[in-house]
């Protein structure tokens, strides 16, 4: 009865692939922290190319209102790029030599460095004349030899898989490509953007909703904006700070040691301690001597950013206490390391501004008054 029938092998496909994607997304699913490494890896050149168009949109908005041409976005597109690749290779000109130089001096220099530490741990507890410190002096100085064995150790591994850093070093590479042409486009087309996430959200909410959702998008747009131009600035000062006082002081390493401040400076509270554990531990390894100098001049920087300079930047856009601060650094930061610590702050900022938003209209509703 179907001997001259021909089946339609092709319109199988569409189906086929359907059924092993779904296979591949249940596999996943079966352990949900594989699934979201695999959806976040898939989508991770898409998020750092909203990024980077959320953090370079200021610098375009600033040529583009000062430009008189009907291409004025066009070329206020080319001149952000222009000026923060510039900026970017000026830098890595400036500062990688310095700071590979810096590395490679400390990496050559470990074996002075560690006697002088194992010599200086021996005056302290021959002047205090404690008992059995010439065990504790073994075992710190084994602690700190195997130490640097492991990091030695790890360099080499790293080194010798030359095919795997290539490729590891090639993905990247490419992710980041893809990124900057991302971010191109959105920036290009944002006003479009915009307008359709508009439409697609006025299609499916209410007058209600579609006017919280709104609101909601502004506030993100004004606290992730406020605060990443914001902390930025602040300490791209206080690195600059550090390296001048450092320079002024004499302390070896002033480039390397003030690029690790400025980094980790960018996370509240935390930042200054994560930043002055690997300052005083160079410190300590050139002259031990001089590693409460450094404490002491940390501590006295933190303070300036701390009490005067963060708040003059930043003021009290974010509207946290103390506590929740801290709070969402530690879970940004358990959840997703360095970046999770950095921007668990306007994340809970955002949640703050919510639950605040929900609070006001469930005592609207019941008429309580506060």
């Amino acid at each position: 009865m179907f001997k001259n029938k021909r089946i339609p092998y092709i319109e199988f496909l569409p189906l086929i692939i359907i059924i092993i994607l779904i296979y591949r997304l249940m596999d996943y699913s079966l352990n949900f922290l594989n699934f979201f490494k695999l959806i976040l890896g898939v989508i991770q050149p898409i998020l750092i190319g909203l990024s980077i168009a959320f953090i370079l949109n200021p610098i375009m908005m600033f040529f583009e209102n000062r430009i008189k041409s009907k291409y004025k976005r066009g070329i206020s597109l080319a001149l952000t790029y222009l000026l923060c690749g510039g900026i970017l290779v000026l830098l890595i000109n400036v500062l990688l030599p310095t700071i590979m130089s810096s590395v490679s001096e400390l990496v050559e220099n470990l074996p002075r460095y560690l006697d002088t530490f194992s010599t200086a741990l021996t005056k302290i507890f021959k002047e205090s004349d404690l008992k059995s410190s010439n065990d504790l002096i073994k075992a710190l100085t084994n602690f700190v030899a195997k130490f640097i064995s492991e990091i030695s150790n790890s360099i080499n591994i790293f080194l010798t898989s030359t095919i795997t850093t290539i490729f590891r070093i090639g993905s990247i590479l490419l992710n980041f490509v893809i990124s900057i042409v991302i971010s191109i486009y959105v920036l290009k087309d944002k006003e479009l953007i915009c307008f359709k996430s508009k439409q697609f959200f006025r299609a499916i909410l209410n007058d209600n909703y579609y006017t919280k959702i709104l609101t909601l998008a502004n506030n993100a747009n004004l606290i992730f904006s406020s605060f990443i131009v914001g902390k930025a600035i602040d300490s791209l000062i206080i690195g600059t700070i550090c390296f001048l006082g450092l320079i002024i002081f004499k302390f070896k390493f002033a480039l390397l040691i003030a690029l690790i401040i400025g980094i980790t400076n960018m996370i509240p509270y935390f930042g200054p301690f994560i930043g002055a554990i690997p300052a005083v531990i160079l410190t300590i390894f050139d002259s031990p001597s001089r590693a409460v100098g450094m404490v002491i001049f940390i501590f006295i920087l933190q303070q300036f950013d701390g009490l005067y300079l963060g708040p003059k930047i930043l003021g009290d856009q974010l509207g946290l206490t103390p506590l929740l601060v801290m709070i969402s650094i530690l879970i940004g930061g358990g959840l997703f390391g360095f970046i999770g610590m950095f921007l668990g702050v306007p994340v809970f900022a955002l949640g703050k501004t919510i639950y605040d938003s929900w609070i006001d209209y469930i005592f609207k509703k019941k008429n309580i008054k506060i």
